[in-house]
């Protein structure tokens, strides 16, 4: 069997559930977990090693993905395309046998587990005769699993807090003690205190975050948590970084400089606050844990609200604001979660009463990562309500940070800012076509540059990269310029060079979308066949993803896309005859397939377009 192997790194997908079965797997280094989509979140399937095989299920009864599978760590794995499965199948039956005799494995597996979910949680007679007799046939309940190994469980770890006597094992016990309340959390305190950590310049939080997630690696976490006692203080100061790096830039994120300030002594009281910072600094590496963290965030949140409106006086105010700030970042992750205004709206009234408290001379640094959440959020809001006022409130909060810091103090949160200003200002010159708005946006995006690139932020990077590319082919159309419209096909292009269909394929098909509208307008403006086919090709690939996950709405907007420059290619197709194609005039103003022009309205982050 030729060899086609590829690596792929913790949490990244390799499929998706739904997506076309193409080929099949087997594990050659590290492991793999397959999770299947539940109503409340995915449900681990299988967590997969070295020599295992997956995904030929679907190739076998010709059905899409059932499941999603991704690395649950860095693996390797050899790929079988369909083809070369199926002849490998015929021309070797040994190798078919030892493929059945895997499935009647997984088979019984999955029987014995069900046996033991139903001796564990019996259900009411008709539900379970139901159940038994509506089971799926063999081809389904392997492929979709009806076993799976261990429970993951979130995975905290705890540094030890220099303090005198025996003070410092009692206070690592009483916070242990708050996690393990929770079955779906596991903590350990660690043997002795982060010196690399503790004595990081709290001024460079990249640098923090790369000690931190190095101790992180070394225990096997998927959260850190320190801090420091100030001197004379009756606080203890509370820091927390995730072992995985947030791609994006979406409201909440936690920053290795924001600190939960507590009570040296704290109440039972402060629990479910300790918690939900806690949740909501935790990035997830799998989808299950992602399940887990979301409903754990919820609840926390829920039960310290009241804690957070009345906290007590013998807390400095400084140290309020720092609450509020965080526990803002909690709120603000858990509206990103569900999308729903009214979380935002909450957490905006929460950062507003902070940063009122806050100095930007003797408190510098909360008050600008105060300000950059407080626009972000104002930014999503102003997204879901396509409100121009909204947007305009955004664009005012991140200017007033970004004249604050320079892009040595907080390098990544700088260039962040420059990134979502520039989407801002795109989107408001699309409602009002003013030039000079457009210009700036390009100069934001642009500037981000400054800090994110390929190497070291490759995610950011291509969302800028994207973004450039949307509002370049804009401009080129205004300006009816050639060349600028191929520097934008030339942006979405590098964006694709990060965005992959496999690890992340609906911005891998947005920026195909955007392709094909740079494509597009440059094909019509210069009556070329062959770029107007390249256009049709990515509309058709972007349309492609979109129906593989049921994005009617995305659907719908690419086959318009299509459809005008299938049109126009119909138009300019070479005929017999006298007239030639390219003596044809224009076709008349077609609609602007890109993603960014329908409507006159501004899309999603990340690249999803709007109608």
């Amino acid at each position: 069997m030729p060899k086609k192997e590829q690596r792929y790194r913790d949490g990244d997908v390799i499929f998706r559930e739904g997506d076309p079965s193409d080929a099949a797997y087997i594990v050659l280094e590290g492991k793999v977990q397959l999770t299947k989509a539940g109503e409340n979140g995915p449900i681990p399937l299988a967590l997969l090693r070295k020599g295992e095989m997956f995904g030929e299920m679907g190739i076998i009864d010709h059905c899409p993905r059932s499941a999603t599978a991704h690395g649950a760590g860095r693996v390797l794995v050899q790929v079988v395309p369909k083809d070369q499965f199926m002849d490998v199948l015929e021309s070797e039956p040994k190798l078919a046998v030892a493929i059945i005799r895997k499935l009647t494995q997984r088979l019984r597996a999955a029987d014995e587990l069900l046996v033991q979910r139903v001796e564990r949680e019996p259900e009411p007679k008709p539900v379970k005769a139901r159940v038994r007799s509506n089971r799926p046939g063999l081809f389904s309940r392997l492929l979709r699993g009806e076993a799976t190994t261990k429970t993951e469980r979130i995975e905290i770890r705890l540094a030890p807090i220099p303090l005198p006597g025996e003070v410092t094992p009692e206070l690592m016990k009483m916070m242990a003690a708050v996690f393990e309340k929770r079955k779906t959390v596991h903590v350990r305190i660690l043997n002795k205190p982060l010196e690399a950590v503790q004595n990081a310049d709290m001024s460079m939080p990249a640098a923090m975050a790369v000690a931190a997630r190095r101790v992180l690696a070394e225990n096997d976490g998927d959260l850190l948590i320190w801090g420091t006692v100030p001197e004379m203080g009756e606080t203890l100061h509370l820091r927390f970084v995730s072992a995985a790096d947030e791609d994006g830039d979406r409201p909440g994120l936690f920053n290795p400089v924001n600190i939960l300030p507590l009570p040296l002594e704290f109440s039972p009281d402060y629990d479910e606050l300790l918690c939900a910072i806690a949740f909501a600094a935790t990035i997830p590496r799998t989808d299950f844990k992602a399940a887990i963290l979301r409903e754990a965030l919820a609840e926390s949140v829920e039960a310290a609200t009241a804690l957070v409106g009345d906290l007590p006086r013998s807390l400095t105010v400084r140290e309020r604001a720092s609450i509020g700030v965080c526990f803002g970042n909690a709120v603000s992750s858990l509206g990103h979660q569900r999308g729903t205004p009214e979380l935002f709206q909450s957490a905006v009234k929460i950062y507003q009463t902070a940063i009122s408290s806050l100095s930007l001379r003797d408190s510098k640094v909360e008050w600008v990562l105060a300000q950059k959440q407080l626009g972000t959020v104002l930014h999503a809001i102003a997204e879901r309500a396509n409100d121009t006022e909204a947007h305009r409130a955004a664009e005012k909060v991140l200017r007033k940070s970004l004249e604050a810091i320079d892009k040595y103090e907080f390098p990544r949160e700088w260039a962040a800012m420059q990134n979502r200003l520039g989407e801002i200002l795109y989107w408001l010159d699309l409602q009002s076509s003013e030039g000079d708005l457009l210009k700036e946006a390009l100069t934001a995006f642009q500037i981000s540059l400054q800090v994110f690139n390929k190497t070291d932020t490759p995610m950011q990077w291509a969302e800028v990269m994207n973004n450039i590319g949307q509002a370049a082919q804009i401009m080129g159309q205004q300006l009816r310029d050639p060349d600028i419209l191929e520097r934008a096909a030339d942006a979405c292009r590098a964006a694709l060079d990060i965005r992959t269909k496999n690890s992340v394929p609906l911005l891998w098909a947005a920026s195909q979308n955007n392709l094909g509208s740079a494509l597009f307008l440059l094909g019509r403006m210069t009556n070329d066949f062959d770029i107007l086919q390249s256009a049709a090709d990515a509309f058709g690939a972007a349309k492609d993803v979109y129906a593989s996950v049921g994005g009617e709405r995305m659907v719908g907007v690419t086959e318009k896309n299509l459809a005008h420059v299938t049109r126009l290619l119909e138009e300019k197709r070479p005929r017999e005859g006298p007239k030639m194609w390219w003596e044809d005039e224009d076709g008349g103003e077609a609609a602007i397939p890109s993603e960014t022009a329908a409507g006159r309205r501004r899309p999603k982050r990340g690249g999803v377009s709007g109608t």
